[in-house]
């Protein structure tokens, strides 16, 4: 049985969900209108317009609720939802404990999706998971891109 296929799968959010409050609300509206106005000022009609709608998708997905999505790791490679990443695709990945809830964070060479960032739930077995991946990309720390941890701050 030795080319039997190692599997290891598992349901989480895709990203953690933080409930906004009015004021949160109120501080996206203020900002957009104040860049809308100046916009409006210089002349500059296309920007204005560029705002209201960045905002209007900023309002609408912020109390949008997190899907569950599955997780798949194999051998051959790693499923999210529908999308599969080859490990060809890889550079390194890095189990992240430091964050409040544990990740899988791994580079790619794909220049729209550099670093996949993975929730793992509390049960997860991370060595075997580290097993596999071991296998097939080398593990090395990850740091979390700073913008990650501002718009993390800010609530995104």
């Amino acid at each position: 049985m030795e080319n039997e296929q190692k599997i290891i799968n598992w349901q989480a959010p895709e990203y953690e969900f933080r409930e906004k409050t009015s004021d949160w609300f109120w501080a996206v509206i203020i900002i957009v209108a104040s860049g809308g106005i100046a916009s409006i000022i210089y002349k500059n009609y296309l920007f204005a317009v560029f705002l209201i709608l960045a905002a209007v998708l900023l309002l609408v997905y912020s109390i949008r609720k997190p899907e569950v999505v599955n997780y798949e790791i194999s051998d051959k490679d790693l499923k999210i939802k529908d999308e599969v990443y080859l490990y060809s695709d890889m550079i390194n990945f890095w189990i992240d404990k430091n964050h409040p809830h544990k990740r899988l964070l791994i580079n790619t060479n794909k220049i729209l999706a550099p670093l996949i960032d993975i929730p793992l739930p509390d049960e997860a077995n991370e060595e075997e998971i580290k097993n596999i991946l071991l296998e097939k990309i080398k593990e090395e720390e990850i740091k979390e891109p700073m913008f990650h941890r501002v718009m993390e701050y800010l609530g995104f």
